[in-house]
């Protein structure tokens, strides 16, 4: 390995192991929105902005766990397959994911609370160029901030 690779990996890890070196405080901090609940994603038939049938419990499922804690801030994330130019996916995930806050709103979660992000097609669960990988890829992902 090369000596100007090494170099800022060791610095990375002297500055990341020595951060903390006092005694440990005695109040413990609460656990962040992301640590106290997880979010399942949502899928959608092709060219479509509707929830598939069988994600309609998990988006149900998702508004309660948000009700519960009404710190959180969620920002959804609409994907698209790879089929289509980067134009239209990047306006159907943002479709996608204004779907899902609607739904969201509806189901009692204040829209001040959700972000939306379309990713299109640049972050595909599955790469593989077939029917099930594009099924896995059309989707709505839940990141709790």
């Amino acid at each position: 390995m090369k000596w100007w690779v090494v170099i800022p990996i060791i610095g990375c890890v002297l500055a990341t192991g020595c951060a903390h070196t006092g005694a440990r405080s005695a109040s413990v901090k609460a656990p962040a929105a992301a640590e106290r609940i997880a979010l399942a994603r949502v899928h959608f038939p092709t060219g479509s902005t509707r929830v598939l049938a069988r994600d309609r419990r998990v988006l149900e499922e998702n508004a309660q766990q948000l009700r519960q804690d009404a710190r959180a801030v969620v920002v959804l994330e609409g994907h698209c397959d790879e089929r289509g130019g980067d134009a239209f996916n990047l306006e159907l995930g943002d479709r996608r994911a204004r779907g899902v806050l609607t739904e969201l709103v509806r189901l009692g979660i204040d829209d001040a609370r959700l972000i939306i992000v379309s990713q299109g097609k640049r972050r595909p669960l599955d790469g593989l160029h077939r029917p099930s990988a594009w099924a896995r890829n059309r989707r709505v992902e839940f990141i709790v901030r």
